[in-house]
Protein backbone atom coordinates (compact mmCIF):
# COMPACT_ATOMS: atom_id res chain seq x y z
CA UNK A 1 0.00 0.00 0.00
CA UNK A 2 1.35 3.66 -0.79
CA UNK A 3 2.25 5.87 1.99
CA UNK A 4 -0.03 8.56 1.06
CA UNK A 5 -2.71 5.78 0.25
CA UNK A 6 -4.90 7.91 3.03
CA UNK A 7 -5.14 10.80 0.52
CA UNK A 8 -4.11 9.03 -3.70
CA UNK A 9 -5.75 5.81 -3.42
CA UNK A 10 -9.25 5.68 -5.23
CA UNK A 11 -11.79 4.59 -3.70
CA UNK A 12 -15.71 3.63 -4.28
CA UNK A 13 -17.99 5.55 -2.37
CA UNK A 14 -20.10 3.29 -1.52
CA UNK A 15 -20.93 2.78 1.71
CA UNK A 16 -20.00 -0.76 1.75
CA UNK A 17 -16.23 -0.15 1.18
CA UNK A 18 -13.94 -1.57 3.18
CA UNK A 19 -11.64 1.14 5.24
CA UNK A 20 -8.32 0.76 5.10
CA UNK A 21 -6.64 0.24 8.84
CA UNK A 22 -5.90 4.49 9.11
CA UNK A 23 -9.51 5.36 7.26
CA UNK A 24 -11.11 3.11 10.03
CA UNK A 25 -8.75 4.68 13.13
CA UNK A 26 -9.55 8.18 11.19
CA UNK A 27 -12.90 7.41 11.69
CA UNK A 28 -13.35 6.44 14.90
CA UNK A 29 -11.65 9.84 15.95
CA UNK A 30 -14.31 11.88 13.96
CA UNK A 31 -16.69 10.00 16.33
CA UNK A 32 -14.70 10.41 19.42
CA UNK A 33 -14.54 14.08 18.80
CA UNK A 34 -18.12 13.99 17.89
CA UNK A 35 -18.90 12.26 21.68
CA UNK A 36 -16.88 14.69 23.19
CA UNK A 37 -18.09 17.90 22.25
CA UNK A 38 -21.55 16.87 21.70
CA UNK A 39 -22.81 13.79 23.54
CA UNK A 40 -22.62 9.93 23.38
CA UNK A 41 -24.32 8.22 20.20
CA UNK A 42 -24.84 4.85 22.44
CA UNK A 43 -26.69 2.22 20.61
CA UNK A 44 -26.80 -1.31 22.41
CA UNK A 45 -27.24 -2.95 19.71
CA UNK A 46 -23.92 -1.32 17.93
CA UNK A 47 -22.48 -2.25 21.28
CA UNK A 48 -23.34 -5.81 20.89
CA UNK A 49 -21.91 -6.46 17.74
CA UNK A 50 -19.28 -4.83 18.40
CA UNK A 51 -18.39 -7.30 21.58
CA UNK A 52 -18.64 -9.93 18.75
CA UNK A 53 -16.98 -8.92 16.32
CA UNK A 54 -13.34 -8.29 17.43
CA UNK A 55 -12.14 -9.82 20.95
CA UNK A 56 -9.63 -6.50 21.93
CA UNK A 57 -10.63 -3.16 22.61
CA UNK A 58 -9.16 -1.66 19.86
CA UNK A 59 -10.84 -3.51 17.73
CA UNK A 60 -14.35 -3.46 18.67
CA UNK A 61 -13.83 0.47 18.94
CA UNK A 62 -13.17 0.49 15.50
CA UNK A 63 -16.34 -1.57 14.49
CA UNK A 64 -18.58 0.22 16.64
CA UNK A 65 -17.43 3.70 14.74
CA UNK A 66 -17.38 2.08 11.95
CA UNK A 67 -21.28 0.88 12.29
CA UNK A 68 -22.14 4.72 13.81
CA UNK A 69 -20.15 6.46 10.87
CA UNK A 70 -22.10 4.69 8.72
CA UNK A 71 -25.64 5.37 10.55
CA UNK A 72 -24.24 9.45 10.45
CA UNK A 73 -22.69 9.88 7.28
CA UNK A 74 -18.97 10.04 8.53
CA UNK A 75 -17.86 7.19 6.68
CA UNK A 76 -19.32 8.66 3.08
CA UNK A 77 -17.37 11.97 3.45
CA UNK A 78 -14.23 10.36 4.45
CA UNK A 79 -14.11 8.42 1.27
CA UNK A 80 -15.34 11.58 -0.48
CA UNK A 81 -13.12 13.68 1.14
CA UNK A 82 -9.80 11.43 -0.29
CA UNK A 83 -11.48 11.22 -4.15
CA UNK A 84 -11.48 14.95 -3.83
CA UNK A 85 -8.11 15.01 -1.79
CA UNK A 86 -6.81 12.43 -4.55
CA UNK A 87 -8.04 14.92 -7.75
CA UNK A 88 -7.09 18.19 -6.62
CA UNK A 89 -3.35 16.64 -5.79
CA UNK A 90 -2.99 15.47 -9.46
CA UNK A 91 -4.40 18.94 -10.94
CA UNK A 92 -2.05 20.71 -8.54
CA UNK A 93 0.73 18.93 -10.07
CA UNK A 94 -0.27 19.24 -13.79
CA UNK A 95 -0.95 23.55 -12.34
CA UNK A 96 3.09 23.18 -11.17
CA UNK A 97 4.51 21.39 -14.00
CA UNK A 98 2.69 24.57 -16.18
CA UNK A 99 4.08 27.02 -13.69
CA UNK A 100 7.76 25.83 -14.12
CA UNK A 101 7.76 25.54 -17.50
CA UNK A 102 6.55 29.38 -17.28
CA UNK A 103 9.06 30.22 -15.08
CA UNK A 104 11.82 28.73 -17.06
CA UNK A 105 10.17 30.76 -20.57
CA UNK A 106 10.23 34.34 -17.53
CA UNK A 107 13.88 34.03 -17.06
CA UNK A 108 15.84 33.11 -20.02
CA UNK A 109 13.40 35.76 -22.22
CA UNK A 110 12.79 35.63 -26.15
CA UNK A 111 16.69 35.50 -27.02
CA UNK A 112 17.02 38.49 -28.03
CA UNK A 113 19.11 39.69 -24.60
CA UNK A 114 21.99 38.05 -23.58
CA UNK A 115 21.24 35.73 -20.16
CA UNK A 116 22.78 36.44 -17.15
CA UNK A 117 23.84 32.68 -15.97
CA UNK A 118 23.53 34.42 -12.03
CA UNK A 119 20.35 35.81 -11.97
CA UNK A 120 18.76 33.01 -14.06
CA UNK A 121 19.95 30.12 -12.19
CA UNK A 122 19.00 32.27 -9.05
CA UNK A 123 15.22 33.21 -10.77
CA UNK A 124 15.01 29.16 -10.96
CA UNK A 125 16.21 27.68 -7.87
CA UNK A 126 15.82 30.51 -5.32
CA UNK A 127 12.63 30.16 -4.20
CA UNK A 128 12.80 26.28 -4.12
CA UNK A 129 16.24 26.52 -1.87
CA UNK A 130 14.52 28.74 0.55
CA UNK A 131 11.68 26.78 1.19
CA UNK A 132 13.75 23.54 1.25
CA UNK A 133 15.58 25.20 3.93
CA UNK A 134 12.12 26.55 5.45
CA UNK A 135 11.44 23.03 5.84
CA UNK A 136 14.26 21.53 7.19
CA UNK A 137 14.23 23.88 9.95
CA UNK A 138 10.65 23.68 10.79
CA UNK A 139 11.35 20.24 10.72
CA UNK A 140 14.71 20.27 13.11
CA UNK A 141 12.88 22.44 15.08
CA UNK A 142 9.75 20.08 15.89
CA UNK A 143 11.74 17.21 16.96
CA UNK A 144 9.68 14.40 18.25
CA UNK A 145 6.73 16.58 20.10
CA UNK A 146 3.42 16.66 18.93
CA UNK A 147 2.11 18.25 15.67
CA UNK A 148 0.01 18.65 13.05
CA UNK A 149 0.46 19.12 9.44
CA UNK A 150 1.88 23.10 9.64
CA UNK A 151 5.08 21.29 9.49
CA UNK A 152 4.66 20.23 5.91
CA UNK A 153 5.30 22.15 3.85
CA UNK A 154 3.73 25.64 2.39
CA UNK A 155 2.25 23.70 -0.65
CA UNK A 156 1.15 20.47 1.43
CA UNK A 157 -0.90 22.34 3.64
CA UNK A 158 -2.23 24.10 0.70
CA UNK A 159 -3.53 21.40 -1.05
CA UNK A 160 -4.95 19.56 2.43
CA UNK A 161 -6.84 23.64 3.12
CA UNK A 162 -8.36 23.88 0.13
CA UNK A 163 -9.57 19.91 0.11
CA UNK A 164 -11.51 21.23 3.30
CA UNK A 165 -12.51 24.44 2.07
CA UNK A 166 -14.43 22.34 -1.43
CA UNK A 167 -16.54 20.16 1.39
CA UNK A 168 -18.71 22.99 3.81
CA UNK A 169 -21.12 20.20 4.65
CA UNK A 170 -22.23 19.01 8.46
CA UNK A 171 -20.59 15.87 7.87
CA UNK A 172 -16.69 16.50 6.91
CA UNK A 173 -16.42 19.70 9.58
CA UNK A 174 -14.68 17.73 12.08
CA UNK A 175 -12.62 15.03 9.53
CA UNK A 176 -9.21 17.39 9.24
CA UNK A 177 -9.55 18.10 13.01
CA UNK A 178 -10.07 14.38 13.71
CA UNK A 179 -6.79 13.46 11.19
CA UNK A 180 -4.69 15.69 12.56
CA UNK A 181 -5.42 14.49 16.50
CA UNK A 182 -4.55 11.22 14.86
CA UNK A 183 -1.59 11.80 12.81
CA UNK A 184 -0.53 14.69 15.24
CA UNK A 185 1.64 12.03 17.61
CA UNK A 186 5.60 12.27 16.17
CA UNK A 187 6.04 13.91 12.85
CA UNK A 188 3.87 11.80 10.73
CA UNK A 189 1.84 14.55 9.95
CA UNK A 190 4.61 16.10 8.66
CA UNK A 191 5.96 13.27 7.13
CA UNK A 192 2.77 12.28 4.62
CA UNK A 193 2.13 16.08 4.11
CA UNK A 194 5.87 16.51 3.14
CA UNK A 195 5.17 14.04 0.63
CA UNK A 196 2.39 15.68 -1.18
CA UNK A 197 4.78 18.81 -0.79
CA UNK A 198 8.07 17.93 -1.99
CA UNK A 199 6.07 15.91 -4.81
CA UNK A 200 4.36 19.41 -6.24
CA UNK A 201 7.90 20.98 -6.17
CA UNK A 202 9.92 18.10 -8.22
CA UNK A 203 6.85 18.92 -10.50
CA UNK A 204 7.12 22.66 -10.78
CA UNK A 205 11.45 22.04 -11.03
CA UNK A 206 10.26 19.46 -13.44
CA UNK A 207 8.31 21.47 -15.61
CA UNK A 208 11.03 24.39 -15.63
CA UNK A 209 13.63 21.77 -16.64
CA UNK A 210 11.31 20.75 -19.56
CA UNK A 211 11.62 24.72 -20.32
CA UNK A 212 14.61 25.38 -20.53
CA UNK A 213 15.63 22.48 -22.55
CA UNK A 214 12.69 23.40 -24.82
CA UNK A 215 13.80 27.00 -25.03
CA UNK A 216 17.42 25.95 -25.56
CA UNK A 217 16.69 23.26 -28.67
CA UNK A 218 14.60 26.35 -30.37
CA UNK A 219 16.26 29.53 -29.66
CA UNK A 220 19.64 31.05 -29.91
CA UNK A 221 20.83 32.43 -26.12
CA UNK A 222 23.96 34.14 -25.48
CA UNK A 223 25.38 33.48 -22.06
CA UNK A 224 26.87 36.29 -19.79
CA UNK A 225 27.65 37.55 -15.98
CA UNK A 226 28.12 40.74 -14.88
CA UNK A 227 30.16 42.30 -11.99
CA UNK A 228 31.00 46.29 -10.92
CA UNK A 229 33.07 44.95 -7.85
CA UNK A 230 33.57 41.41 -7.51
CA UNK A 231 37.22 39.49 -9.57
CA UNK A 232 36.60 37.20 -12.53
CA UNK A 233 38.22 34.48 -10.13
CA UNK A 234 35.03 34.36 -8.38
CA UNK A 235 32.67 33.63 -10.92
CA UNK A 236 35.43 31.19 -12.06
CA UNK A 237 34.95 29.13 -8.74
CA UNK A 238 31.58 29.52 -8.25
CA UNK A 239 30.76 27.98 -12.00
CA UNK A 240 33.46 25.02 -11.07
CA UNK A 241 31.57 24.52 -7.45
CA UNK A 242 28.35 24.58 -9.10
CA UNK A 243 29.01 22.58 -12.04
CA UNK A 244 31.13 19.77 -10.11
CA UNK A 245 28.04 17.48 -9.09
CA UNK A 246 25.88 17.79 -12.24
CA UNK A 247 29.65 17.50 -13.96
CA UNK A 248 29.79 14.11 -12.43
CA UNK A 249 26.50 13.16 -13.77
CA UNK A 250 28.03 14.13 -17.30
CA UNK A 251 26.40 17.24 -18.16
CA UNK A 252 28.93 19.56 -19.44
CA UNK A 253 30.50 22.29 -17.43
CA UNK A 254 32.45 25.42 -18.69
CA UNK A 255 35.94 25.63 -18.40
CA UNK A 256 38.02 28.63 -16.77
CA UNK A 257 38.44 30.64 -19.99
CA UNK A 258 35.08 30.51 -21.02
CA UNK A 259 33.61 31.43 -18.36
CA UNK A 260 36.39 34.31 -18.24
CA UNK A 261 35.51 34.91 -21.17
CA UNK A 262 31.50 35.47 -20.74
CA UNK A 263 32.23 38.50 -18.36
CA UNK A 264 33.33 40.59 -21.24
CA UNK A 265 31.16 39.75 -23.61
CA UNK A 266 28.31 37.46 -23.96
CA UNK A 267 29.18 34.02 -25.32
CA UNK A 268 28.57 33.35 -28.50
CA UNK A 269 31.04 30.48 -29.65
CA UNK A 270 29.04 27.07 -30.21
CA UNK A 271 30.89 25.59 -27.93
CA UNK A 272 30.62 27.91 -25.15
CA UNK A 273 26.92 28.15 -25.56
CA UNK A 274 26.34 24.37 -24.91
CA UNK A 275 28.68 24.36 -22.05
CA UNK A 276 26.77 27.28 -20.36
CA UNK A 277 23.65 25.37 -21.57
CA UNK A 278 24.43 22.04 -19.60
CA UNK A 279 26.13 23.50 -17.02
CA UNK A 280 22.19 26.17 -16.22
CA UNK A 281 20.05 22.43 -16.92
CA UNK A 282 22.57 20.07 -14.43
CA UNK A 283 21.76 22.65 -11.41
CA UNK A 284 18.73 22.50 -12.13
CA UNK A 285 18.53 18.98 -12.02
CA UNK A 286 21.00 18.13 -9.09
CA UNK A 287 19.72 21.48 -7.41
CA UNK A 288 16.54 21.23 -7.89
CA UNK A 289 14.35 18.36 -9.34
CA UNK A 290 16.50 15.38 -7.64
CA UNK A 291 16.53 17.25 -3.60
CA UNK A 292 12.62 17.24 -4.22
CA UNK A 293 12.13 14.00 -5.53
CA UNK A 294 14.58 12.30 -2.86
CA UNK A 295 12.70 14.23 -0.21
CA UNK A 296 9.45 12.81 -1.87
CA UNK A 297 10.70 9.31 -1.38
CA UNK A 298 12.05 9.38 2.54
CA UNK A 299 8.97 10.98 3.49
CA UNK A 300 6.85 8.48 1.58
CA UNK A 301 9.04 5.86 3.80
CA UNK A 302 8.63 7.68 6.73
CA UNK A 303 4.72 7.84 6.48
CA UNK A 304 5.13 3.95 5.97
CA UNK A 305 7.08 3.42 8.61
CA UNK A 306 5.09 5.28 11.06
CA UNK A 307 1.81 3.94 9.82
CA UNK A 308 2.49 0.62 10.46
CA UNK A 309 2.64 1.86 14.22
CA UNK A 310 -0.06 3.69 13.98
CA UNK A 311 -2.95 2.79 16.90
CA UNK A 312 -5.88 4.90 18.60
CA UNK A 313 -4.75 6.93 21.63
CA UNK A 314 -7.15 4.29 24.09
CA UNK A 315 -6.56 7.06 27.06
CA UNK A 316 -8.48 9.66 25.99
CA UNK A 317 -11.78 9.98 27.92
CA UNK A 318 -13.81 9.11 24.88
CA UNK A 319 -12.20 5.90 24.82
CA UNK A 320 -11.87 5.34 28.47
CA UNK A 321 -15.46 5.67 29.07
CA UNK A 322 -16.34 2.84 26.53
CA UNK A 323 -14.32 0.19 27.86
CA UNK A 324 -16.72 -1.07 30.36
CA UNK A 325 -19.18 -1.26 27.62
CA UNK A 326 -17.20 -2.70 25.12
CA UNK A 327 -15.01 -4.71 27.67
CA UNK A 328 -17.38 -5.37 29.99
CA UNK A 329 -16.17 -8.18 33.24
CA UNK A 330 -19.20 -10.21 32.37
CA UNK A 331 -21.75 -10.74 29.89
CA UNK A 332 -25.33 -12.52 30.18
CA UNK A 333 -25.25 -15.76 27.63
CA UNK A 334 -28.57 -16.97 28.19
CA UNK A 335 -28.91 -20.72 28.12
CA UNK A 336 -26.29 -22.68 26.48
CA UNK A 337 -27.08 -26.08 26.67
Amino acid sequence: MSPVDIFLRPYALSPSADLTPIQSRWLAEVVRRHEEHRGALDDARIHADARAAAPDFEGRLLHRADALGAREGWREAILRWQARARVLLFAAAVLALVLGFGAAAGVLGDGTRPVNVVWTLGGLLGVHLFSLLLWLVTLALQGGARGGFQHGGVLGRAWLALTGFLDRSKAAADLPLALGGLLGRGRLAAWGVGAANHALWCAALLGATLGVLALLATRRYGFVWETTILPADTFVALSAALGALPGMLGFPVPDAATVAASGDAPMLDEAGRRAWAGWLVGAVVVYGVLPRLVLALLCMLMWRRGTRRLALDLSRPGYARLRPLLMPDSERIGVRD
